[in-house]
């Protein structure tokens, strides 16, 4: 029979786009705080984790208000350049917006932020695709903390496992995640059974502005913001080296951020050079010592 043209799927998890009014919003409450409260502040998160958020951004519920979003959207609230700002000097908070950010808008004394701020530190689980911190293994014998229903999911984990009078037993030493290496859906669930925390939701605060002044802190700030805080420096007619920074390392592949910072340094490290291979004339073939390794000698 012919496909019925009435007969159309309907995704149920289809949702309507946020549209410009929506971003209007957000721009118009950031505005609105700003002219409200006296600080501005920027803070990166890692690992972050909305239920403990929720209990952190209590502390400021009376004096303060959080925003997280698109980036883009509040710069554009704040300006992006001195010429769109609306404050002096409030653009400068609006270029620290940069990957994983926040805003805080507060009232509340700059000591306490800081130290609020310095202070929390929450350990949960980690996720799928986030890297481990460290190695966890498991040794070969009893595994006592799983019960023997528990064995079928186990070795659906891919865990070496058998009962043993009915006891869950890992036959080998297993390797649940490595440092430095992304979790697998697999190795989360393990360590979730395991009760073995390796995320930490931390925030981390990156610059703060008031009327007077505009604070930068070392925290949350990586390589690629070096040029950002130099650029910024720079408008106050000083560049100042806050602490020992390495910009590259003999031996090891160049960032796109370190080749950027040693061009404003006027740093060359690379060097052009050309080498005679050899020489043939009519009469002889000569070989030059530059550019040749072993593998190009042919012996005669």
């Amino acid at each position: 029979m012919p496909k019925s043209k009435r007969d159309r799927p309907v995704t149920l998890s289809k949702t309507k786009k946020k549209g410009r009014e929506h971003k209007e919003t957000i721009v118009n409450g950031i505005r609105e705080a700003v002219e409200k409260y006296s600080s501005v502040y920027v803070f990166s998160f890692e690992n972050m984790r909305n239920i403990k958020f929720k209990e952190f951004r209590q502390q400021f519920r009376h004096n303060g208000r959080f925003f997280l979003g698109s980036n883009k959207v509040m710069q554009v609230a704040l300006g992006r350049s001195a010429s769109d700002e609306m404050h002096p000097g409030i653009f400068k908070v609006s270029k620290m917006l940069r990957g994983d950010a926040g805003l805080l808008v507060t009232d509340m004394p700059k000591e306490e932020v800081e130290s609020l701020f310095n202070a929390y530190e929450d350990s949960d689980f980690s996720r799928t695709g986030s890297t481990a911190v460290e190695t966890v293994e498991l040794k070969e014998g009893p595994l006592e903390q799983f019960t023997h229903e528990m064995e079928p999911f186990l070795r659906k984990q891919g865990m070496p496992v058998r009962l043993n009078k009915g006891t869950v037993e890992l036959l080998s030493d297993f390797v649940v995640c490595q440092e430095g290496k992304p979790l697998s859906p697999e190795s989360s669930r393990i360590l979730r059974l395991l009760g073995i925390k390796l995320a930490t939701f931390k925030l981390n605060l990156v610059c703060r502005w008031s009327p007077s002044d505009f604070e930068l802190y070392r925290e949350g700030l990586d390589l690629s913001d070096f040029l950002n805080i130099v650029l910024l420096l720079v408008l106050f007619g000083t560049v100042e080296v806050l602490s020992d920074f390495v910009v590259c390392e003999e031996g090891k592949p160049l960032s796109p951020e370190s080749s950027r910072i040693l061009r404003l340094l006027g740093i060359k490290l690379a060097t052009f050079k050309l080498n005679l291979v050899c020489r043939w004339s009519p009469s002889d073939f000569e070989l030059y010592r530059e550019g040749l390794d072993l593998s190009d000698v042919e012996t005669s």
